[in-house]
This record gives C-alpha cells, sequence and structure tokens, in this order.
C-alpha cells in the first residue's frame, strides 16, 4: 500500500510540473502578445496623427483658395 502511495504521488508531482510549466509558457505568451498589441496600437495611432497632418494641408489650401 505504500508503494502505491509513493507511486501516486511521484506520479501527481510529475503532473503538478508539467501544468506548471504550461501555465508559466501560457503566461510567457501572453505578455509578448500584449507587448505586440501595444506596439500596433501606437504604430496606428502614429500613422492615424500623420494621415490627419495630411488631410489638413490640401483643406487649408483649399480653404485660403476661396
Amino acid at each position: 500500500m505504500e508503494k502505491e502511495l509513493q507511486r501516486r504521488e511521484e506520479a501527481f508531482q510529475a503532473d503538478l510540473f508539467i501544468v506548471n510549466g504550461a501555465e508559466f509558457e501560457q503566461e510567457k505568451r501572453a505578455i509578448q502578445e500584449e507587448e505586440t498589441l501595444r506596439k500596433a496600437r501606437l504604430n496606428y495611432s502614429d500613422t492615424a496623427e500623420k494621415l490627419q497632418e495630411e488631410f489638413k494641408r490640401p483643406n487649408a489650401q483649399i480653404s485660403t483658395a476661396f
């Protein structure tokens, strides 16, 4: 009986190690994806700002022409 408990404990420890490793990898991927998303949002914001500036110039030229 004691050997069976020892075997089960070792199996449980091995499973726990696997689960903890998988959890760590999942958290690592989530952090990387959040960073990628943050960079993409920043890039989109910069692009939108540049486009707004580009549209202001022709509007200003049209306004002064009339």
